[in-house]
């Protein structure tokens, strides 16, 4: 892993393309990639006739904000690619489609300190946000491109088309390694840019500890985190000796996403509230276990909670913001898990991240 990471990374250092293999999601996909500050004609050529995907830019949150670049959509869901409107070069290219005047408009998006000068919308390049905190807060290709180009030390812009095969279909990982290996490109795995990163650092800092009595599901020990990207404090409840003294013991744990509505109120359609207290009770029966709720500072609007008249699905909060439960129970010192949850979706990239989920058991 570690080896094809360093070529990886080498391969970028020489601006040449690389594949790169989302095992992160429940089908594994694949995409090329490379640095967009000296990308040329050839090399989305190459996308263009073995990759066959639309040619996208992504780049890190700050970076579309310093260009003033607007969203695709105002409200993305967490899961999906974050588009912001395509661009072009405002010079040096003619009809924008070719791939020298693609790869131009690349070069300039990557390297501009004056995007109303140097650029127009809309183009034929579309830029992609990656979440401020990369792989470490949201495991998707966007945010791995941009990680992948901070180790290589190098302008955080990448050039991305993902795979499609000769009818349209999207490849087996066979298919992808294959395509690899006849055009020599390298490969790396989603799942080893996330162990990297894991291995040496976190994006969250333990903040305050309370001994936390309820009234209903028993006492717990209540630890805060904070993440170092936005602020946002997430909570852990647990009950037992932490960290626990035999490490391969499957751990019954709660994942839960904040939904302010549904937590203040309950209610039919609203279960969030009962999901915690029956979690909360399941734990202090088991007298060993732990209740990981991650805030949503920025989302989680009441009046679109209450338009909306139901609960965002557990799932999809597991898989958005999955680095932060698990960077949480990391700390915690939980490596084996028995998850409470009703969903049945399978949650491919728990063990990059070093989570291994033994059984689930239905709440």
């Amino acid at each position: 892993m570690k080896a094809s990471l360093e070529a990886a990374i080498k391969e970028l250092k020489a601006n040449r393309t690389i594949l790169l293999l989302d095992d992160a999601a429940t089908k594994c996909t694949g995409y090329m990639l490379c640095p967009a500050i000296a990308v040329s004609a050839e090399d989305i050529t190459l996308m263009a006739n073995h990759a066959r995907g639309i040619v996208c830019a992504p780049l890190p949150e700050s970076r579309v904000r310093e260009l003033s670049l607007p969203m695709m959509t105002r409200n993305q869901g967490g899961d999906s690619p974050e588009f912001t409107i395509s661009i072009e070069a405002r010079q040096g290219v003619t009809t924008g489609i070719s791939a020298a005047d693609r790869a131009h408009t690349l070069r300039v998006l990557a390297a501009t300190s004056q995007p109303k000068r140097d650029l127009v919308m809309p183009g034929h390049i579309f830029p992609l946000r990656a979440k401020s905190g990369g792989v470490l807060l949201r495991g998707a290709p966007a945010e791995a491109a941009v990680d992948l180009l901070s180790m290589a030390e190098l302008p955080e812009t990448a050039v991305m088309t993902q795979c499609l095969g000769a009818s349209g279909e999207l490849p087996s990982e066979e298919a992808l390694l294959q395509t690899a290996s006849d055009l020599s490109l390298k490969c790396i795995r989603l799942s080893a840019v996330i162990s990297a990163r894991l291995a040496n650092e976190s994006i969250l800092e333990r903040v305050a500890e309370s001994h936390l009595p309820t009234f209903q599901n028993g006492e717990f020990r209540a630890i805060c985190f904070r993440s170092k990207t936005d602020g946002a404090e997430h909570l852990a409840l647990v009950a037992g000796e932490f960290p626990p003294k035999d490490d391969a013991k499957p751990i019954l744990v709660r994942v839960q996403s904040e939904h302010r509505l549904g937590d203040l109120l309950g209610g039919k359609k609203l279960g969030n509230r009962e999901r915690l207290h029956t979690s909360m009770q399941k734990i202090n029966e088991e007298g060993l276990g732990a209740l990981i709720y991650i805030r949503r500072p920025k989302t989680g609007r009441i009046y679109e909670q209450l338009l909306s008249g139901e609960s965002k699905p557990n799932s999809a909060s597991q898989l958005r913001q999955l680095g932060v439960g698990a960077q949480m129970l990391k700390q915690l010192g939980i490596k084996r898990i028995r998850l409470l949850t009703n969903s049945t979706r399978e949650i491919t990239a728990a063990e990059a991240f070093g989570i291994e989920i033994v059984s689930r058991e239905p709440l």
